[in-house]
């Protein structure tokens, strides 16, 4: 009987190691997230303007190399590419890492998520343009 008692609680922990593994490995199959931007920064060679966008990444095929996407309802404002990197440690929280470019502006540099070491470096991209809200 005991080992009927603790079978829903070993189903229990398996399913929850399994989801936790599925949403760490979902990122690099591709993704999208909602951000806030509270200030004016570069994101992919392009000037973005305080507001809500949707970050959107995609694999390239047989590399490393991620395509990312920064828009704005239906509309792509930028695009780059990046590349996918792994540290030592795990990420404590999904962030957009920034860099100061020679410029003095702030450009994304990288892309955090929490509880994988894996994150996307951002090229530095070589021109500008403004968009946004």
């Amino acid at each position: 009987m005991n080992a009927y008692r603790r079978t829903p609680a070993i189903l229990a922990v398996a399913a929850a190691l399994a989801l936790t593994l599925a949403a760490a490995g979902v990122e690099k199959n591709g993704g999208t997230r909602r951000i806030t931007v509270d200030e004016t920064v570069t994101m992919l060679g392009t000037t973005v303007k305080p507001g809500s966008y949707t970050l959107k990444w995609f694999p390239e095929k047989g590399a490393q190399d991620v395509r990312v996407q920064l828009e704005q309802g239906k509309m792509v404002l930028a695009s780059g590419m990046g590349r996918w990197v792994a540290a030592e440690h795990p990420a404590h929280e999904t962030a957009l890492v920034y860099r100061t470019s020679g410029s003095g502006t702030r450009e994304l540099a990288e892309i955090l998520f929490e509880r994988s070491p894996d994150s996307i470096h951002i090229e530095a991209p070589a021109t500008a343009q403004t968009l946004g809200s």
